[in-house]
């Protein structure tokens, strides 16, 4: 599946409720876009929707973050940091991605190989007032 969805910041919680609509059972789901393009902005929204109270920060320096809501935990990664697929193998981000909650990581080509082929892969590009998300499905 692919889907396209072009918006302003003020219509994210639309296109966030959209998004978890349309993925059904998918729970790993991968984030890319250049810095600053809204990929913490849109978990944020995400993670709220789903009905956690936690607050919701870029995992940048702790690589992960955990966050409960109602039907269990969710985990947000950042992969920025990681020099190779060993140290995120030591951190403990294999067991994250394959707990079956949702997992919503950052910068996935840094730890490509651990990344399920039935992922869902969100692109987000900025373009002045306008933020452009591609979405696809194996």
């Amino acid at each position: 599946m692919q889907k396209k969805y072009q918006y302003q910041l003020i219509e994210l919680n639309t296109v966030a409720s959209d998004i978890l609509s349309i993925m059904g059972n998918n729970k790993v789901w991968t984030f890319t876009g250049d810095l600053g393009a809204g990929k913490t902005t849109l978990i944020k929204e995400i993670v709220s929707i789903l009905g956690s109270q936690d607050l919701v920060s870029s995992p940048t320096y702790t690589i992960a973050n955990q966050y409960i809501y109602p039907q269990g935990k969710i985990y947000h990664i950042d992969a920025y940091r990681i020099d190779n697929e060993e140290e995120a193998y030591n951190a403990g981000i294999e067991e994250m991605i394959y707990s079956g909650e949702y997992t919503f990581i950052e910068w996935p080509e840094k730890i490509s190989n651990l990344i399920p082929n039935e992922a869902v892969n969100i692109h987000i590009s900025s373009h002045a007032d306008n933020r452009i998300l591609e979405i696809h499905t194996n």
